[in-house]
C-alpha cells in the first residue's frame, strides 16, 4: 500500500502517495496514544506538566501532517478522479473518508488543537486527584475548560451546525443527536421501570460469594487467563492497572487494555477486563494491511462499544459462560470457591443496583432473574 506498485496508473500512484502520507500521520498519532496510555498507567504525578507540553507539541505535529495543503490537493484530485467511483470498495471509502477528515481538520486552528491536548492532560490529573477526595468542585473548572475548547472545535468543524452533532460525527459518523435521543427515550421508558422493579424486589441474589477477599495477584492471573482464552492475543497486547479501565490501540500489533482491582470484589476487575477485552478483540481483528487508513480503523464508537458490551454482559453473565469459566475460577480461588457451583457463581453476579459510577452500574435485561 505504501510502496510504488509496478505498472500502476497515475491515479493509482497518486492514491499510494496519499496513503503513505496518511499512514505517516497515523504513526505520529500512535505516539500520542502511547503517551496517553503511559499517563494513565505509569507516569509519575510530578511529570504531568511536562507531559502536557509533550502532548501539545505532538498534537500540533499530527495536525500539521493532517492539514498539509499539498496533501489536501492530492485528495481533491483523487476525489474528482476515476478511483473515487470505480476503485475497489476499500479504495473508494479511503478517498471519501480521508477527504472528509482533511476538511474537518483543516478548519480547526492549530492553537485550539494544542490547547485542547494540553488541557486534557491537566484535567486528567485533576480528575484523578478529585476522585481520590470525592471532590467534584475540584474537577469542575477543569472540565469547564475542556467543554469550552470542544465547543470552539465543533464550531470550526461544522460551521452553523448543532455543536453536539459536529462532535458526535467524530465518534459516530453521520450520527445526529435528535434521532439518537428519540431512541433513548424509547429505551428509557422500558428500562427505568425494569431497574426499579429489580431494585425493589425482595428476591435478591446472594452476592457474598463474589464480595469477599480475593487477592489481587490471584485476580490478575485469573482475568488474564480468561482474556487469553476468549481470544485476546498477549503477543500483540497487554493488561495493566489504572484508575478507570480503558483500551488503547496504538499500532497494528499493539493493543493495551487496563482495569482496576478491588481485593474484596471479584466482579470489579473481571467485568472490567471482559469489557476492555471486547474492545481489544475488535482492535486486534482490524485488517493490519490497512492500518492508518479508514478500512483499518473502527467503523464507529457504537460498533466498538457493542463488542465490549457483548463480552461483558451478553457473554460474561450468561449461564453457559460460567459453566465454562467456573473451573478456571475455582482453580485460581480454591478457598473462596471450593464449595460453590457454576450456577451459584452466575447468580451471585446478577445483582442490579443503581450507581453514579458508570462501570459499576450493572445493566438489567434478559439476565435479571430476581424480579
Amino acid at each position: 500500500m505504501t510502496t510504488q506498485r509496478p505498472d500502476c496508473s497515475p491515479a493509482e500512484q497518486l492514491f499510494d502517495e496519499v496513503c503513505t502520507h496518511a499512514r505517516q500521520a497515523a504513526v505520529l498519532a500512535s505516539v500520542e496514544s502511547l503517551l496517553g496510555w503511559d499517563e494513565r498507567t505509569n507516569m509519575p504525578p510530578r511529570a504531568a506538566a511536562y507531559r502536557a507540553d509533550q502532548a501539545a507539541a505532538l498534537a500540533a505535529a499530527v495536525h500539521r501532517r493532517r492539514c498539509d495543503p499539498a496533501y489536501g490537493e492530492r485528495l481533491a484530485t483523487l476525489a474528482a478522479g476515476p478511483l473515487a467511483k470505480e476503485g475497489s470498495p476499500q479504495t473508494q471509502a479511503t478517498i471519501r473518508l480521508l477527504a472528509k477528515d482533511f476538511d474537518k481538520h483543516a478548519r480547526v486552528p492549530a492553537r485550539l488543537v494544542e490547547a485542547l491536548a494540553r488541557i486534557c492532560v491537566e484535567s486528567q490529573q485533576a480528575w484523578a486527584a478529585a476522585r481520590a477526595r470525592s471532590s467534584w468542585k475540584t474537577l469542575e473548572p477543569w472540565l469547564q475548560q475542556v467543554f469550552d475548547l470542544k465547543r470552539e472545535v465543533a464550531a470550526c468543524q461544522m460551521p452553523g451546525a448543532d455543536l453536539y452533532d459536529a462532535l458526535l460525527d467524530d465518534y459516530e459518523p453521520g450520527g445526529r443527536w435528535r434521532p439518537i435521543a428519540a431512541r433513548f427515550d424509547l429505551l428509557r421508558a422500558e428500562i427505568v421501570p425494569l431497574v426499579q422493579a429489580c431494585v425493589g424486589s425482595t428476591r435478591r441474589p446472594d452476592e457474598s460469594l463474589v464480595h469477599c477477599p480475593y487477592p489481587v495477584a490471584d485476580q490478575q492471573r485469573f482475568v488474564r487467563e480468561v482474556a487469553a482464552c476468549i481470544g485476546f492475543d498477549f503477543q500483540r497486547g497487554r493488561l495493566d492497572t489504572t484508575d478507570h479501565p480503558f483500551c488503547s490501540g496504538m499500532g497494528p500489533n499493539d493493543c493495551r487494555i487496563t482495569t482496576r482491582w478491588d481485593e474484596h470484589s471479584l466482579p470489579t476487575a473481571l467485568y472490567g477486563v471482559l469489557h476492555e477485552t471486547g474492545h481489544g478483540l475488535y482492535e486486534q481483528g482490524l485488517p493490519t494491511d490497512w492500518y492508518g487508513l479508514p478500512p483499518g480503523e473502527a467503523a464507529s464508537l457504537g460498533i466498538h462499544e457493542s463488542q465490549s458490551r457483548l463480552w461483558e454482559n451478553l457473554v460474561g453473565r450468561a449461564p453457559a459462560f460460567w459453566e465454562w469459566c467456573f473451573p478456571i475460577a475455582r482453580k485460581v480461588f480454591p478457598q473462596q470457591l471450593g464449595n460453590a457451583t457454576a450456577a451459584k457463581m452466575q447468580q451471585a453476579l446478577m445483582g442490579v443496583r443503581p450507581s453514579l459510577i458508570r462501570v459499576e452500574a450493572e445493566l438489567p435485561g434478559q439476565f435479571v432473574t430476581q424480579v
